[in-house]
């Protein structure tokens, strides 16, 4: 009579690594749903602001105001729809756009989603003008993650000057608080470079960033 022991044995191995497979599911799921939690949340939050339900005495400058908060909304908007198709542009794999040469491509009117993953990680994202049109306004806006404070920075390299680079540092507001930067002209040929960064040497993690390009 042949023992059963050897049968349970690889029948109990099988049955771990399925649940070992459902937790890390599990896991992935629970991460997606809480990445657009907060994207609601702060979809909401610039809604009831756009509807000037939250801050009544907003018409001082309000088209102005109404503007920048609509283009928040399209924004959030944007990174939401690539996460719930699974689009594979909307997240950069870590390791790559850690320089210039390594940019991470970006068209106008779009958002990408990438992590600074340790105290030396930079991002840069790039876009080059081949429209043959001159670009009169642009807008970036990176979207810190709620733990974290990171820094973003602006660098066109206008060819109509010989390449010269015009750099630019946004204002930094903080953990989980957009930064942004104008700029404008962008001439047939320019190149701009989006660079990504921590605050300081203790300012990285897993939770993901946004950052979001426009032209106007």
């Amino acid at each position: 009579m042949k023992s059963s022991r050897p049968k349970r044995a690889i029948r109990s191995l099988t049955i771990g690594c399925n649940k070992n497979a459902q937790k890390t599911s599990q896991m992935q799921s629970l991460n997606k749903i809480i990445i657009l939690t907060n994207f609601v949340i702060f979809s909401l939050f610039n809604l009831s602001i756009l509807l000037e339900l939250k801050v009544p005495k907003i018409r001082v400058g309000g088209d102005h105001m109404r503007k920048r908060y609509a283009k928040n909304l399209l924004a959030l908007g944007v990174v939401a729809s690539a996460l719930l198709v699974g689009s594979q542009s909307a997240f950069a794999s870590d390791g790559v756009g850690d320089s210039r040469g390594t940019a991470i491509p970006i068209s106008p009117n779009s958002a990408a989603v990438q992590t600074i993953s340790d105290s030396t990680d930079v991002d840069y994202f790039t876009w080059t003008n081949n429209t043959g049109n001159r670009i009169s306004s642009a807008s970036v806006h990176l979207y810190s993650p709620s733990n974290n404070n990171y820094d973003l920075q602006v660098i066109q390299i206008l060819s109509q000057h010989n390449n010269f680079e015009a750099t630019t540092t946004a204002s930094d507001h903080g953990n989980g608080i957009e930064d942004s930067v104008s700029f404008s002209p962008i001439y047939p040929g320019d190149t701009v470079y989006f660079k990504v960064y921590g605050h300081d040497s203790s300012q990285y993690g897993s939770a993901p960033y946004t950052l979001s390009f426009f032209t106007y």
